[in-house]
């Protein structure tokens, strides 16, 4: 780490696969490993970007996990406790990046204003995507942010959009390098979409999956956060990609080519 530039550290909280065996051509995702990244600067809190899966919640049929450690664990392996953690910057509220944040009992929670708004225009089974029960209980500690935030000199929040609707990454100025910690902004479920026969998804919804789609009176809490913040709820405005240098260093949150508990 350079004098007075933070330090990334990434932590691989394990591994998921997600089918929908006996689903007809639906497809699967194998072996997805999952990492958060902690950012230690001198003078503050250590911030943690993204909070993994939980094993109480992977979605599909005949999906599995593998994890060596609790997220405590590994928390507690760098010297910190869940309540040490006092900022906690969300790329975006997708059950794989959300499945441990209500741990944080004492952080300020980063979340792209769009995010939120998005939540009401999803596309049909896109809820699935998401578990309102990991962070609805938490939406009075949410800083909605906008197309970009600075939070020092050396940490910059920017949004991306395209992987949902208010998808952000963080931007890290370590000395050496400049490093985005980009979430999953390379990728869209659009031709998922498209691979997916209707048909197939009705089988889901009305069978297996049920347990994967939200419970009544979650868009109503969702709509009461948003009136009280003020927000508009309409669709968010489609962006254009956000313009990064060729030598920045993008690292994503399912990279296989990072190394356990490295810093990067």
């Amino acid at each position: 780490m350079s004098e007075n530039y933070p330090q990334i550290t990434a932590l691989k909280t394990g591994e998921f696969s997600v089918r929908f065996h006996k689903l007809g051509k639906m497809p699967s995702f194998e072996n997805i490993p999952c990492f958060v990244f902690i950012i230690k600067e001198e003078g503050r809190s250590p911030i943690l970007v993204d909070t993994g899966f939980s094993p109480f919640h992977i979605p599909g049929v005949g999906s599995d996990f593998s994890i060596d450690q609790s997220f405590e664990e590994l928390l507690k392996e760098q010297g910190y406790l869940p309540e040490d953690i006092k900022t906690v910057i969300l790329t975006h509220l997708h059950w794989d990046h959300t499945g441990n944040l209500p741990l944080f009992k004492n952080a300020e929670i980063l979340v792209n204003k769009d995010e939120v708004r998005g939540l009401l225009h999803l596309m049909p089974n896109e809820e699935t995507y998401f578990v309102p029960d990991y962070f609805t209980g938490l939406m009075d500690r949410f800083r909605l942010t906008e197309k970009s935030c600075r939070l020092s000199e050396s940490i910059e929040i920017i949004k991306t959009g395209f992987h949902t609707h208010g998808h952000q990454v963080v931007k890290v100025n370590t000395g050496d390098k400049t490093v985005v910690l980009a979430g999953d902004a390379p990728f869209t479920s659009s031709d998922l979409w498209k691979k997916i026969p209707e048909k197939a998804w009705k089988i889901y919804k009305e069978g297996p999956g049920a347990k994967f789609y939200w419970k009544p009176g979650i868009r109503e809490k969702i709509r009461s956060f948003l009136d009280k913040r003020d927000v508009a709820n309409r669709a968010p405005e489609e962006m254009g990609a956000p313009a990064f240098g060729r030598d920045e260093k993008w690292i994503i949150a399912h990279d296989n080519s990072i190394d356990e508990k490295a810093v990067v």
